[in-house]
């Protein structure tokens, strides 16, 4: 489970934690009584992958529902690919997620994956 947390562009105003799409519509419901509309988030927990993969794809208030249904549930092996589609290649995020199961064409693209996979691995091992 990813925790993250919406933190208010307004000093005048607290951010809250969530975990699920439940708690922030909650959050942001509360927000919005006090006058705040627009929150930045920021990862604070979860699996390593996770963390590369919200960094990767930049999540923020206008998609953190697509986080919760097409991302968070990708297995390591498809984050690591997406990340790469994203981050050296410069896929968008739709792209990536339509060809990331897709062979890569070149052996250039394969090696920097293979670079990426391991320095991935090292760093977390």
């Amino acid at each position: 489970m990813t925790e993250f947390y919406a933190q208010p562009y307004s000093l005048d105003h607290t951010g809250f934690y969530f975990d699920s799409i439940e708690k922030f519509e909650e959050g942001m419901e509360k927000l919005n009584k006090l006058g705040c509309e627009e929150v930045e988030i920021q990862f604070i927990d979860g699996e390593d992958h996770l963390c590369d993969l919200a960094k990767s794809v930049g999540i923020h208030q206008g998609d953190i529902n697509f986080w919760y249904d097409e991302l968070e549930e990708l297995d390591d092996n498809d984050i690591i690919r997406i990340c790469f589609l994203l981050d050296d290649l410069g896929y968008n995020i739709k792209d990536a997620l339509e060809r990331y199961d897709e062979s890569l064409p070149a052996s250039r693209h394969r090696r920097r994956l293979r670079e990426r996979t391991n320095r991935r691995n090292h760093r977390y091992s």
